[in-house]
């Protein structure tokens, strides 16, 4: 699973650096968000969390073991492709024939 979302019937055992920054940023009614009115400083912020959760991001696919995994999705992938087109021209070839 390389999009990083959980199942939902699984469930999660810690919170994503994003999914906590989403919980801050959130506006809420009736409360105020100190965070949010900080101008300049704010978007300091916002820039070096994105860049954290980016970064945090790539050392995943860095990672050995993540390789793996990318690696046989992306072999799965190619297969269903030339299985796709195998199926396709073979379909074609039926076609004409008749």
């Amino acid at each position: 699973m390389l999009s990083g979302v959980a199942d939902a019937a699984q469930p999660t055992r810690y919170v994503t650096a994003r999914e906590y920054y989403c919980f801050k940023l959130q506006v809420r009614r009736g409360l105020f968000n100190i965070v949010l009115f900080g101008g300049r400083l704010f978007q300091q912020w916002a820039v070096d969390m994105y860049i954290k959760i980016e970064s945090m991001r790539l050392d995943w696919y860095s990672n050995p073991e993540n390789q793996k995994l990318i690696w046989a999705e992306l072999y799965q992938v190619t297969t269903h492709i030339i299985l796709f087109i195998y199926f396709y021209e073979l379909c074609n070839l039926i076609i004409v024939f008749r």
